[in-house]
């Protein structure tokens, strides 16, 4: 590369660095979710024993590998339990997201199509608070991984090595990821038909994937492979269940595509419409390069990405199309490059500054943050005796507080959190002194609020 395009290079991963850190503790989030892997990593960080699986995922009635549970408890030992390392980890993830992105971008097109397509993820106020979560995992940035390894196994066979390792590594991620498999089983048919395949590529392949997800093998042999049932089960529970779902996935679908471009527009706004036009536009335009014959790959990608989360039949979040967010990156960095220069500098413009005013401007309701700040708060009066701790709000909605009381101190006897995790939290707290406060937690319009 030449010292400009470097120079370049840097400056995009320095405002990828700024949109991910500007204002972090007070934009990352602590939810439920991210109570759920803090509480399975403590158990290991207060007393380091072996776990065959990790969190479930979703409705599924799966359990994914534990492989992020036990990175999670190396993050708290590093952080002496500090809750912050996980935003910080996770936003260096998303850096290292923006630097794959131009690397992988540029292999499968040139350059410029690179630039535009990490301009686009850097500088990206929804994909930046995405990224400062640690709940999903990094679901893009495996993606782009995975879907890179695969490109280039057509050339050199010995990268599949690599894929069946990345999709190992998946089932301890996020089930999402799976959606490669049949872009991995496509290629390695062809590339068997060619006759590339050795047996040295087939062993290694086979021995990286066991090797990857053996504790998930091992959980299967010891509980009669109910693991690997549950969804079978999901499927044939859910009966007629999918048509009802079919409007609210597609309008999360669009909602996606539109937030791409403004992370606080309406969905019933005009605006959202030239949103959501723009961001098909791209994806149509993905197919509409024959210069860039492995782009198509992409854009098969985010179709696949739709088509799954439209059609899956069980409950659904946003975050499932988490993954989807630098394939799409790409598209609009290929739309901007195709656009002639005086339109391209107009709409580039724009964009960097809609996205800088909502970065500027962005509120998180359940930023760890404004959640420390009232525990410090109850602490000034309870004197971090032990407490009870209920939300008014269904604690799945308004979460993380028990988790949180505990690293700052406050034993937490029971309250909303116990029929989730109770479970959990007794086998590194068994002590149940009776509490001498009770601490009531409700989320409003003016944000948290506690009675004792």
């Amino acid at each position: 590369m030449k010292k400009s395009s470097m120079a370049l290079l840097a400056v995009l991963l320095t405002l990828s660095a700024f949109f991910r850190f500007y204002r972090l503790f007070q934009l990352m989030p602590f939810t439920i979710d991210e109570e759920y892997v803090s509480q399975l990593a403590w158990t290991i960080k207060q007393d380091f024993h072996i776990i065959w699986i990790g969190v479930s995922a979703g409705s599924t009635n799966y359990y994914l590998g534990p492989g992020y549970i036990y990175l999670t408890t190396v993050l708290y030992h590093i952080s002496q339990g500090n809750p912050i390392v996980l935003g910080i980890f996770s936003s260096l993830l998303g850096i290292a997201t923006t630097l794959i992105l131009f690397w992988f971008t540029k292999s499968i097109s040139n350059e410029k199509v690179a630039q535009a397509a990490a301009l686009v993820y850097a500088a990206n106020t929804y994909i930046a608070l995405y990224d400062r979560r640690y709940w999903p995992p990094p679901l893009g940035l495996m993606g782009l991984l995975i879907l890179w390894t695969i490109i280039a196994a057509y050339k050199k066979p010995t990268w599949y090595i690599a894929t069946a390792a990345l999709i190992g590594f998946s089932l301890h991620l996020h089930l999402s990821l799976l959606l490669f498999v049949p872009f991995f089983l496509v290629a390695l048919y062809t590339t068997l038909r060619q006759k590339k395949i050795t047996w040295h590529i087939t062993l290694g392949m086979i021995g990286a994937y066991l090797a990857i997800t053996s504790p998930l093998l091992v959980y299967d042999v010891l509980h009669n492979a109910d693991n690997l049932k549950a969804p079978f089960a999901l499927v044939t529970s859910q009966g007629g269940s999918l048509l009802p779902s079919l409007k609210t996935h597609i309008m999360l679908a669009f909602g996606v595509l539109t937030k791409l471009w403004s992370s606080t527009v309406s969905m019933n706004s005009f605006d959202s419409l030239i949103y959501l036009f723009l961001s098909l536009m791209a994806l149509v335009l993905m197919f509409r390069t024959p210069q860039y014959r492995s782009i198509r790959y992409v854009g098969f990608v985010i179709i696949a990405y739709l088509c799954v989360f439209i059609l899956y039949p069980g409950r659904i979040q946003e975050y499932y199309l988490a993954g989807i967010l630098p394939f799409m990156c790409i598209a609009i960095g290929l739309l901007f490059t195709t656009m002639p220069k005086v339109a391209r500098v107009l709409l580039v413009g724009a964009y960097i500054t809609i996205q800088a005013l909502s970065l500027y401007t962005v509120i998180e309701p359940q930023s760890l943050q404004a959640k420390l700040k009232l525990i410090h708060e109850v602490q000034q009066v309870t004197h971090k005796d032990p407490i009870t701790v209920t939300t008014k709000e269904d604690y799945r909605l308004n979460g993380g507080w028990h988790f949180l009381f505990m690293t700052q101190g406050t034993l937490v006897v029971e309250g909303s959190a116990q029929p989730l995790f109770g479970w959990i939290y007794q086998q590194y707290e068994p002590r149940t002194p009776k509490a001498k406060h009770q601490v009531v937690i409700e989320y409003t319009d003016t944000g948290f609020h506690y009675t004792l």
